[in-house]
C-alpha cells in the first residue's frame, strides 16, 4: 500500500505473430481514494482501484493527479519508507515472469502462422503484497491506457507491427520515440523469445 491506500499496476503487453511478447516499460499505478480497512469489506472505493469507480469518490485526485502514479514514484516511496525494495531487482522480474508464463500457457490456442500478420495489445493488472510478491489480478483484451502514454504505445505498435510489413519510404528519416514529461521515452521491450544473454530488445 501507499500511505495506507491500495494500488494496482496496469502494464501493457503486445503479442505479435508468430508469438513474440513485448512488455511496455512504463506502467500506470492506480491508487484508491480512501485508506484500506480490512474490516470494511463493503467499502468498494478502498478496495477497488479502477478509475471508472474511483472517479466517483469526492477525494479522487486529492492525493495524486488522477489517482495515478508512475514507477519512479513507487521506488521513491519505497526508499523514503525504508521498505528495502528495488523495483529493478524485486518487482520487474516477477512481472516479466507472470506475463511470459500466462501467455505461453495459452500459446496452443493463440499462436498463428508467421504468414498471418496479427497482433493484440493486452492490459495486465497486478498487485504487490506486503512481502513484495507480485500477484496477477486479470488480463484485459481491450485495455484502457494512460492518456500521456498514448503516443508512445501507438508509436511502439506501429514500429513493431506495421513497419516490417509497410516500411517507411527511404526519404523519411526515422523519427525519435515520443518523449513523455518526467517519464523519458517509454517503449516496448521483447521478453519472449529472448536470445541467450539478451535482456530484451526494444523498439528504438
Amino acid at each position: 500500500m501507499i500511505h495506507g491506500r491500495k494500488f494496482d499496476i496496469r502494464c501493457w503487453v503486445l503479442l505479435t505473430a508468430p508469438y513474440d511478447v513485448y512488455l511496455f516499460d512504463q506502467a500506470s499505478l492506480r491508487t484508491a481514494s480512501e485508506p484500506y480497512d480490512p474490516n470494511c469489506l463493503g467499502a468498494n472505493l478502498s478496495h477497488l482501484t479502477n478509475h471508472c469507480l474511483q472517479i466517483q469518490h469526492p477525494d479522487f485526485g486529492k492525493w495524486e493527479a488522477g489517482n495515478e502514479m508512475w514507477w519512479w514514484q513507487l521506488q521513491q516511496y519505497f526508499d523514503s519508507a525504508g521498505r528495502g525494495c528495488s523495483l529493478e531487482q524485486d518487482i520487474y522480474p516477477q512481472i516479466r515472469r507472470h506475463v511470459r508464463d500466462s501467455l505461453l500457457s495459452v500459446q496452443d490456442h493463440l499462436a498463428l502462422s508467421p504468414d498471418y500478420r496479427a497482433f493484440q495489445l493486452f492490459g495486465f493488472d497486478f498487485m504487490i503484497d506486503d512481502s513484495f510478491k507480485v500477484w496477477l489480478l486479470e488480463i484485459n483484451g481491450s485495455p484502457a491506457a494512460a492518456e500521456v502514454l498514448y503516443d508512445s504505445i501507438v508509436e511502439g505498435m506501429v514500429r513493431i507491427c506495421l513497419d516490417p510489413v509497410y516500411p517507411p519510404g527511404p526519404d523519411l528519416p526515422p523519427e525519435p520515440l515520443p518523449e513523455v514529461a518526467g517519464l523519458g521515452m517509454p517503449q516496448f521491450h521483447r521478453i519472449h523469445p529472448v536470445a541467450e544473454g539478451e535482456g530484451g530488445s526494444n523498439t528504438s
